[in-house]
């Protein structure tokens, strides 16, 4: 049986945001952000946080 694939888009409007998107991570969906408008700093904040957390859950899901 196929597990199903969710996909969510976010829009961020500030760097406290990425809470959502590790949260979507965590249960597992595809998440697309748009960091149209955020300020390039806080882009690359979120998407350093993302990249981190999810390369964490990768790391800890192999080591299962």
């Amino acid at each position: 049986m196929e597990k199903e694939t969710s996909i969510v888009f976010l829009k961020p409007k500030r760097f406290e945001d990425c809470d959502d998107c590790v949260r979507y991570v965590a249960e597992d969906k595809i998440v697309n952000v748009n960091l149209k408008d955020l300020k390039e700093r806080d882009a690359r904040r979120l998407y350093d946080y993302c990249l981190l957390y999810t390369s964490d859950a990768a790391d800890e899901a192999r080591s299962v």
